[in-house]
């Protein structure tokens, strides 16, 4: 019997509890130990903040694992502590009595919930799984109705963006199950037909039997005239496309209609003194998709952070030798991380220190236990609106690449990683070949258009793991990590070739455009500067042989790449 992703992670999360409950024991003596301690050192500030943290850490950790019972008493012993230590006063005979009456009462639940057998249907209710986000692009197949010579002849360039072209005839399309198929989008020539009645009625039939997820439909025809289009677009067409159609359109309109909004997984940094505390919430945005890393000494932070580069940290409030609080001030004072959301994660339900934590560098303050689901509608809501505000700051706004400054700081800091790692990185400049006469005879919207069509060529045909940006103009760059000069300059010359061989189209007009492309490799070059340098010689001498090359910079000499 096979089990749903609700049961599996039910089953691994009652693992972890059992896990924590075995340890229990051991956290209470910690708490014990820390407690004699206190009251043999006089009532030491510092020694009482340490068993506030504790006890604080067990409270947070009881309630996440469902243990609410022992959750409760853990917050009381909790706010008791802090009676004393906000106040910085000495502690009357009284309030030690009470103490150390919750003590006895924590203790006595700890020995119960050991004799508990812990099953996974004891759990906190959770989410279902939503599938990892893949990061390579899967084959996009696309269904093409046409008997159009000359379309057919351009169809095959779809393949440089990463679409798998299917012909259909007539038949095809009024006979066969479109969804049994399903392809990623399907276009239907309105000329195939002499009238476009019977077509219009079987894609407004195939639209109203996906109830779900119709497949997006885009119509393309030589008449281009008010009713043609209205008709198409009561057949339920998503797009119409005037015949003879260029490429670099039909892919913007594919890409608008196909792509998913965002590719790249979420990456949560977790930053939480209990580790299984840590593992749970871990194990709970991953099912959802998102990656993770773990920090349970919030000083050995620095690294992570710059290695990690999250989208979104998740933060406790209390933990020994720094508090979260303190923690997001000085990740706020780090100009690369001034932007990315805190989220404070806490049993704290005083709202005035929720909220003086908020204004200290937090962005949210979410209360312990949290449940899963909510765990994971919180965080992906924050990491959507911090992305779409990081895109209007660093993304290039006609090619939805990095602009000049988000590649030049992503430059710095990959080197600085490599150079931590002992890896190499190629760094790449690319310069569109005459552009200016294209722009001249054709117009700036088509010069527009073949700017998107490079930048949708170099996505989809570099990996995921590679940085691209729009230096300026009609010039890009392209960070290639763990790949050296000679693999880098492959890597490019092979997009070069493809991108030579698209037709754009103007009217019934085609023609085709060139890049030149210099390439340096990190660690010959040893900086920013010095790499940035020897790619702009490469290009440079790639334009002074005759454009429509690709040439590597190595030990002081410039090789171009044979295809």
């Amino acid at each position: 019997m096979r089990h749903g992703p609700s049961n599996r992670i039910q089953a691994a999360l009652g693992e972890m509890r059992a896990v924590y409950v075995s340890f229990l024991p051991r956290r209470f003596e910690e708490i014990r130990e820390a407690w004699e301690a206190a009251r043999a050192g006089g009532w030491e500030h510092g020694a009482l903040v340490h068993l506030h943290s504790l006890v604080y850490s067990m409270a947070g950790s009881c309630a996440v694992f469902g243990f609410n019972e022992m959750a409760r008493m853990a917050y009381e012993l909790q706010h008791t502590l802090a009676s004393v230590v906000d106040r910085h006063q000495l502690p009357s005979p009284q309030w030690e009595n009470h103490v150390e009456q919750l003590l006895g009462r924590l203790e006595d639940a700890c020995v119960e919930i050991r004799r508990v057998i812990v099953t996974a249907s004891a759990l906190p209710p959770v989410i279902a799984a939503e599938p990892a986000l893949s990061p390579e692009q899967e084959s996009r197949p696309v269904y093409i109705v046409t008997q159009d010579e000359e379309f057919k002849q351009d169809i095959p360039q779809l393949g440089y963006f990463g679409y798998e072209v299917i012909l259909w005839s007539e038949d095809d399309l009024m006979e066969r199950d479109l969804h049994a198929s399903s392809p990623a989008a399907l276009v239907v020539d309105l000329d195939i037909a002499d009238r476009h009645d019977t077509l219009f009625h079987r894609v407004r039939s195939i639209r109203q039997q996906a109830h779900s997820s119709p497949v997006p439909v885009i119509f393309v025809s030589t008449q281009d005239d008010l009713m043609t289009r209205l008709d198409a677009v009561r057949a339920g067409g998503d797009a119409f496309l005037a015949k003879p159609v260029d490429i670099g359109l039909l892919i913007e309109r594919l890409e608008s209609l196909v792509e998913p909004g965002d590719l790249d997984p979420y990456r949560i940094l977790i930053v939480e003194d209990e580790p299984a505390v840590a593992e749970f919430y871990a194990y709970v945005l991953k099912e959802a998709g998102m990656v993770t890393r773990i920090v349970t000494k919030p000083l050995e932070i620095m690294p992570v952070l710059v290695e990690f580069n999250p989208d979104l940290i998740l933060m406790d409030i209390y933990m020994p030798e720094c508090s979260g609080v303190e923690l997001a001030k000085v990740i706020r004072q780090m100009e690369s991380f001034v932007t990315v959301p805190i989220v404070f994660l806490s049993g704290e339900s005083d709202v005035e220190r929720q909220l003086d934590a908020m204004s200290l560098g937090g962005d949210d303050f979410l209360m312990k236990p949290i449940l899963p689901q909510h765990l994971v509608k919180s965080v992906r809501i924050r990491v959507e609106r911090s992305r779409i505000l990081r895109q209007l700051t660093l993304m290039d706004g006609l090619t939805g690449l990095l602009n000049h400054t988000a590649i030049e700081e992503r430059l710095h800091k990959e080197i600085e990683r490599a150079r931590r790692q002992g890896t190499s990185l190629a760094f790449a400049m690319i310069d569109l070949d005459h552009f200016k006469q294209v722009n001249d005879t054709h117009g700036h919207l088509v010069g527009d258009r073949i700017l998107r069509t490079l930048s949708r060529v170099l996505q989809q045909n570099l990996r995921k793991t590679d940085v691209i940006g729009r230096y300026g103009g009609e010039e890009f760059a392209v960070i290639l990590l763990d790949t050296d000069g000679p693999q880098g300059a492959r890597a490019l010359d092979n997009v070069r070739q493809k991108f030579a061989r698209i037709k754009h189209r103007t009217g019934h007009l085609g023609f085709q455009v060139t890049f030149s492309c210099g390439v340096a490799a990190f660690p010959e070059y040893s900086g920013p500067a010095e790499l940035h340098e020897a790619a702009d010689r490469a290009l440079y001498e790639a334009k002074r042989r005759g454009r429509n090359q690709t040439i590597l910079s190595a030990q002081g000499h410039f090789t171009p790449v044979t295809p």
